[in-house]
């Protein structure tokens, strides 16, 4: 059985009150894969699987890759190329030692943001790899970085890196269970509470998550962490916190 730790003793304060990182990523390397105009065929796929397997990521492991292409052609070919480009990158990564890592991939085509490189430098794959360890207690509700529109269920684009780096969690330790937990601020709604808690469910489902590892429950406002004295604190006590345990 895993143990996940924390000095929970002298950080359980500030860690209610602001959210907690989830996971400690470090960045362990970078490689990119470059390719011929208009191909997403490897040019020494040997050399690359030997890269692959000296790199150390530890027991768990995230990759991030992300495809680019040129700006010849048009965009919805380019986007075409540029995921053929991952999959074969993908393909070669799952014949790796680092086959069990989780793979995020994004695909940038020709919307890399920068004109002054020539073409043949935007022709490639970027893999970025990481390692990645849990820091959080098992039984503790855990306010995350998750924040709601006021009044609704709508996540703000600011909760989508602590979403990820849950979904990620979920993936790297597939014995880890969770119940998330639904909070208001202001006045009493246990409905939006509820619903609140079952959006970051949906989008874990979403992203490959089985439901019958989540469980929900709406508070509320009735475990306020601040006086809502101010818009700020009302937006703290608008959350979604989770709580890790085992079967």
């Amino acid at each position: 059985m895993r143990v996940y730790s924390l000095f929970f003793v002298v950080l359980f304060c500030q860690t209610a009150l602001f959210g907690q990182e989830l996971l400690k990523q470090t960045k362990v390397d970078s490689i990119s894969v470059l390719f011929d105009y208009g191909s997403s065929a490897i040019k020494n796929k040997t050399q690359l699987l030997q890269q692959l397997n000296a790199l150390d990521v530890g027991n768990n492991g995230r990759i991030e890759l992300f495809g680019y292409t040129d700006t010849i052609a048009s965009i919805a070919s380019n986007r075409q190329l540029a995921f053929q480009r991952m999959a074969v990158v993908t393909k070669v990564l799952k014949n790796s030692k680092l086959k069990k890592c989780v793979i995020d991939s994004t695909n940038h085509n020709e919307t890399h943001g920068n004109r002054s490189l020539p073409d043949a430098q935007f022709r490639r794959v970027d893999i970025l790899l990481y390692k990645i360890e849990p820091t959080f207690e098992m039984g503790l509700p855990i306010n995350l970085k998750i924040n709601f529109e006021p009044g609704t269920d709508n996540l703000l684009a600011s909760s989508t890196p602590t979403l990820v780096k849950l979904k990620t969690l979920l993936e790297l330790d597939p014995g880890l269970i969770i119940q998330l937990n639904g909070h208001v601020c202001c006045d009493n709604d246990q409905v939006l509470s509820d619903k609140r808690a079952e959006r970051v469910k949906s989008y874990l489902i979403e992203n490959g998550i089985s439901a019958k590892r989540m469980s929900c429950r709406g508070f509320s406002n009735s475990q306020p962490l601040v006086e809502e004295s101010s818009e700020e604190n009302m937006a703290i006590n608008r959350r979604v916190e989770v709580v890790f345990s085992r079967p």
